[in-house]
């Protein structure tokens, strides 16, 4: 039996271990609210570390002692890194300079939780996909977490944005100059700080948009004004909640994904469950083939209602086209698909809260670790 000690440290509200200790034996996971606890321990096989791509390198190093070094040196213990939050694959390496040779370990003494799936193309590294929010949708659900109240009028969709990346600064310059800004509970918080109209146009001067939108100088200007904002005067929290009755005052929703350009593995957060938890029709700006992949999953992305053709164009004029999707979907009536988006909704909650489904991907995940330790032991 492989036991797992898990430390206490910042697992945040999401999180694999977060999961994983809600179905697996308390006898084989523990958890330590102190390094020094590990010493209360006869002998252990895994060691977790919760990990971002934002944490410094010092931040990253915090909870390995000395100890843990050893142990793993001597292929008495393996460290699991949940990188699950992240889905970016192009820092691991950075990643490993700062950890891994740090310490001298090697790959196959550490496996590395991520949030995207591109295992594959790092055959060099122990990887396992965990497709986190997914995992975070079941959770919420299944767990009964009462919905945040929304305290906003009806619109016609939701597009929350809470940093100012290029494809979602592009998404909402484009919507404003098509007034159509004025039907949605929109935001561009970016961290709670003003943006100027410069730091605009540097993010907006990017080889992915050269070809696609040129923006009016006083568009640009005009939303800088307003940033941060957010529905409600800013007291809507809807970064952390998962169900929300915002969902119940739109039609549908827009959702820009944290990564927009083409890459070898698709990564899809709460962004992308929020309106499949809520019953809600939508979009995504985001990686080309979420739509498919979704499809791949078992979801039912209304496309009754929802034209998701690009979900497979090139990076330069697929935002351009979900907002062109937006606009046709403005002039849409509703109302004539309602039993159809009651059965699609009841189809995708009803996959969310399939326990066996849930349990299975825990399984894949965890024979996974048990897979790569067998190797090293």
């Amino acid at each position: 039996m492989i036991n797992f000690v898990m430390n206490n440290g910042n697992w945040g509200q999401c999180s694999f271990a977060r999961f994983m200790l809600s179905v697996k034996n308390s006898e084989q996971y523990f958890v330590c609210s102190d390094r020094q606890y590990m010493d209360s321990y006869d002998s252990h096989d895994v060691f977790y570390v919760p990990l971002r791509i934002a944490d410094t390198a010092e931040q990253r190093r915090a909870y390995i002692t000395p100890d843990i070094v050893e142990r793993v040196k001597n292929n008495s213990m393996t460290i699991v890194a949940d990188c699950s939050f992240e889905g970016n694959m192009k820092y691991i390496r950075d990643w490993w300079h700062d950890f891994g040779e740090y310490y001298g370990f090697e790959p196959k003494q550490v496996i590395v939780l991520i949030g995207n799936d591109s295992a594959h193309l790092f055959p060099e590294y122990n990887v396992i996909n965990v497709d986190l929010f997914e995992l975070k949708a079941h959770h919420d659900l299944t767990q009964g977490i009462e919905p945040e109240v929304a305290r906003v009028d009806h619109k016609k969709f939701v597009f929350l944005n809470n940093q100012g990346k290029p494809h979602r600064l592009h998404m909402v310059l484009n919507l404003m100059e098509r007034d159509l800004l004025k039907h949605s509970h929109w935001s561009l918080r970016h961290h709670n700080q003003p943006m100027t109209a410069d730091e605009m146009h540097s993010k907006l001067n990017h080889e992915l948009f050269e070809q696609s939108h040129n923006f009016n100088n006083s568009s640009i200007e005009q939303l800088a004004e307003k940033v941060p904002y957010s529905p409600d005067e800013g007291t809507y929290s809807f970064v952390e909640h998962m169900v929300s009755d915002l969902h119940t005052t739109v039609e549908f929703a827009v959702v820009t994904e944290t990564i927009y350009e083409k890459s070898e593995g698709l990564f899809l957060t709460e962004k992308t469950f929020k309106p499949l938890v809520n019953g809600t029709p939508f979009v995504i700006c985001g990686q080309p083939g979420s739509i498919q992949k979704l499809r791949n999953r078992g979801f039912d992305v209304y496309d009754y209602i929802v034209d998701h053709s690009y979900d497979l164009f090139h990076d330069k004029c697929r935002a351009e086209a979900v907002a062109d999707e937006v606009e046709r979907l403005c002039s849409v009536d509703f109302t004539e698909y309602q039993s159809q988006i009651e059965e699609s909704a009841k189809h995708n909650q009803k996959l969310l809260c399939d326990h066996a489904r849930f349990e299975q991907d825990l399984k894949r995940i965890h024979d996974q670790i048990e897979y790569f330790i067998s190797q090293n032991i």
